[in-house]
């Protein structure tokens, strides 16, 4: 099956669909959301182009321009993997008029194209039928006398008044210099069958010569060859380019986890919705975008360290976070309002967790468009019910208690994640002595009657004045609180040891963790934990998503 992408952009999709339904109408089985009822009804788009991808056998980009679609560069890596897996799959680019190969994605840049001279949308049916060979499609030819265009093509692409057939391909001088007559002849040789009494060994001799020959005619009269039919190899392209695209792979990423000595045996299958982002090169953990959610950070805007920067209007990002132990919640004597009894949680496996609290850009599902402070403050005051709705439609959920603990953690056994020095506040949270308008110090007495009068405010996540924690995770200390997916029991006595949920449907109360810029600095410590009604939202209450690995 042929699965055709595009960009929903000029006269881009018009042109995906006549070039869809002209290969159709030639026998072709071609897939392409453009064409009305291609996608069952029930059933999400994002899972309809999944089961699409996976059946197909070619897939076809048609562009007229560069590609700035996140959800066009999701497909575009799901056809590159299956090209990885499978040597018989085939990825080609058509070029629209007007556009340039250096309009493609630099994995694509390498690959063999179909440049076109007139618009699918305004191609006649010789031009479906070229096509349809060069993509390597078998086309039985129209007789010898039959008009050009009297095959079955969609209304839109009839010709203009006036119209000659145009060549559609960007090709050698010389092949174009074919004669009609030439053409003809070779069309009624096609057409003309082989007598029954053909001797075996003559009809092979002949058949290997139409292969040789189909072969020769499809290499360099069909295509516009610049390179190998191969997608760039991680750090082959000495000016880097190659190696800055390959890195958001799925294979790349399993190659990374497998010198990772964190996760050993870890197998990490492709996670449908999420684009992989390459590692964070401070923490040298994979991080991954959540399709739908905003704009994919681009791999050009990393900084020196590798880091990729927080923006307005970023998707949501997630870290995954390595299997291991730890001690859970407080020894005795050393905290109120701390966990008890201490226990040691362990995760045999990883999982996910977002990289920064939920905006109010994530939450709205305003990926861009947005320049004010606003889009970047964390998603406060919305209900934990109302967070595990808008989560499960991305396939992410709440944290549980244990799995928020140990990534705030980090690997870390102090009271934060930087230290015992609850000055460490200053470069690493927010809360109600550098949350506000008014100046304080270290000796102010937390009042909560002086909050508004301090000016005390959730600030945007991920704030460049504050440092993220050693997996580098933003604001666990502070901003707003985070909602966990556990009820609120008062201490840890029946807890699971294995990170999986707490949860008792009477309870009406869940666990909140981190602390906010609205309190004082003890409860922003690793193992402080309060509780919050799940139907009352709080102005100073937001939420992490996460996400288990699904395995095959």
């Amino acid at each position: 099956m042929l699965f055709v992408s595009f960009q929903d952009r000029g006269h881009d999709k018009e042109n995906a669909r006549a070039f869809a339904e002209g290969l159709r109408a030639l026998g072709i089985d071609v897939w392409c959301s453009a064409i009305p009822g291609t996608i069952p009804k029930g059933q999400t788009s994002n899972a309809a182009v999944v089961r699409a991808l996976e059946r197909s056998t070619c897939f076809v980009l048609v562009t007229s321009g560069s590609i700035d679609s996140n959800w066009v560069l999701g497909e575009i890596d799901t056809a590159l993997e299956r090209a990885d897996e499978d040597a018989t799959y085939s990825i080609v680019p058509v070029l629209l008029p007007g556009a340039r190969s250096r309009d493609l994605p630099v994995a694509l840049r390498t690959l063999e194209r179909l440049t076109t001279s007139v618009e699918p949308r305004r191609a006649n049916a010789e031009a479906f039928r070229e096509w349809a060979r060069s993509l390597g499609f078998p086309v039985v030819e129209p007789p010898r006398d039959a008009p050009a265009n009297a095959r079955t093509q969609p209304a839109h692409a009839t010709p203009p008044a006036g119209a000659t057939r145009e060549p559609v391909v960007d090709a050698p001088l010389e092949a174009h210099e074919r004669t009609a007559a030439t053409r003809d002849s070779d069309n009624q040789r096609r057409m003309e069958p082989e007598p029954f009494f053909v001797r075996p060994g003559a009809l092979l001799s002949l058949l290997a010569v139409t292969l040789v020959l189909t072969g020769g005619y499809y290499m360099f009269r069909r295509f516009d060859v610049v390179g190998p039919l191969e997608r760039p190899k991680l750090g082959t392209d000495g000016s880097g380019v190659a190696a800055a695209a390959s890195p958001r792979t799925w294979p790349a990423v399993r190659e990374r986890l497998t010198l990772d000595p964190r996760f050993v045996g870890v197998e990490l299958p492709d996670q449908v919705g999420l684009l992989p982002l390459g590692q964070n090169g401070r923490t040298r953990l994979e991080e991954f975008a959540v399709e739908g959610t905003g704009a994919v950070p681009s791999e050009a805007t990393r900084d020196a360290e590798g880091v990729l920067p927080i923006t307005d209007e970023d998707a949501i990002v997630l870290v995954l976070v390595p299997p291991g132990s730890f001690q859970m919640g407080s020894p005795p004597g050393v905290r109120n309002g701390d966990g008890r009894p201490q226990h040691l949680v362990t995760f045999s496996q990883p999982f996910f967790i977002a990289r920064t609290e939920l905006t109010n850009a994530q939450l709205r599902a305003v990926p861009v468009g947005r320049n004010s402070s606003d889009a970047r403050l964390p998603a406060a005051g919305v209900s934990w019910h109302d967070f595990v709705g808008h989560g499960s439609t991305f396939g992410l959920r709440l944290p549980t208690e244990s799995e928020w603990e140990y990534a705030c953690r980090a690997g870390t056994t102090t009271e934060y994640s930087f230290g015992n020095d609850a000055a460490g506040l200053a470069t690493h949270g927010w809360y109600f002595i550098n949350s506000g308008t008014q100046p304080l110090d270290e000796q102010t007495e937390w009042k909560f009657g002086n909050l508004d009068e301090w000016g005390c405010r959730a600030h945007p996540v991920g704030d460049a004045t504050k440092l993220a924690n050693p997996w580098g995770l933003h604001d666990m200390h502070g901003n707003v609180w985070e909602w966990c997916a556990d009820s609120w029991h008062w201490n840890y006595e029946g807890a699971p040891n294995d990170g999986s949920q707490r949860l008792d449907q009477e309870s009406p109360d869940r666990v909140v963790r981190g602390g906010a810029f609205d309190t004082p600095a003890g409860h922003l410590r690793s193992a402080s934990r309060r509780r919050s009604n799940a139907a009352e939202p709080s102005r100073s209450v937001g939420a992490r998503y996460a996400r288990s690995v699904a395995t095959n």
